[in-house]
C-alpha cells in the first residue's frame, strides 16, 4: 500500500472486494498519514494515524507490533 500513488483507487478497488475488512481501512489510513507526513502536513498525518490506531486497537492485542508502531 504506501507504494502507491493512487491510495484513493487503491483504497474502493480493496473495499470492493473486503467490503468489511476493518484491517484494510486502517492500511489506508496509515498510508495516507505516512503521506500527510512526507508532505509535511503533520496535524492530517496525526489525526489519520490517531483514527488509524483506533481501528488497530480493536484488531489487535496491545501488545501487537502493528501497535507499537503507531505509538
Amino acid at each position: 500500500i504506501k507504494d502507491c500513488f493512487d491510495l484513493d483507487h487503491l483504497y474502493s478497488y480493496m473495499t470492493e472486494l473486503f467490503p468489511s475488512d476493518q484491517f484494510i481501512k486502517a492500511e489506508y489510513l496509515q498510508a495516507i498519514g505516512s503521506q500527510k507526513f512526507r508532505e509535511q502536513d503533520f496535524e492530517s498525518s496525526i489525526n489519520y494515524f490517531k483514527e488509524c490506531l483506533t481501528l488497530k486497537q480493536q484488531i489487535f492485542s496491545s501488545e501487537h507490533i502493528d501497535i507499537a508502531r503507531l505509538y
